[in-house]
């Protein structure tokens, strides 16, 4: 192969959000139509916004540990993220964690509700979590 298509396929896998430092998503990380009934966890992202409206939480996508960015880019190129029978779903629990710990917790003890929204800003975008639940318990959404 030459140089040049190399460097013009790594140009356009990076530039349309694909490329993740060449590492394969875990084996529990599927789409939800691949799960025999319903997912055990899942997260829905809706399409990328300016800014975050008021009353919104929003988590830097760094400060998430691997197991949820790895969640969180599934979900980004496939539009949903889903673990089925259980398997992965302590990943989603993490996220759920690392949510909280970015200010989700924060902003409960400081307004005494919920936030409208949650945001994950990744590369100076703002992706709305439409939904997170796991365990049959609906977290965001």
């Amino acid at each position: 192969m030459h140089r040049r298509d190399v460097l013009g396929a790594v140009s356009a896998v990076a530039v349309t959000g694909c490329l993740t430092g060449g590492e394969s998503p875990p084996g529990w990380l599927v789409r939800p139509s691949q799960c025999d009934g319903a997912p055990a966890a899942l997260l829905e992202m809706s399409d990328t916004v300016e800014s975050p409206q008021a009353e919104t939480v929003t988590v830097a996508y760094r400060n998430l540990t691997p197991d949820s960015r790895a969640i969180v880019d599934f979900a980004l190129e496939h539009g949903v993220a889903a673990a089925c029978d259980g398997e992965g779903e302590s990943a989603f629990v993490g996220l759920r964690e690392d949510i909280d710990a970015s200010g989700q917790d924060e902003y409960v003890s400081e307004n005494r509700k919920r936030p409208a929204k949650v945001y994950v800003e990744r590369r100076g975008s703002h992706h709305p979590v439409r939904r997170l639940y796991y365990a049959d318990v609906v977290v965001i959404g």
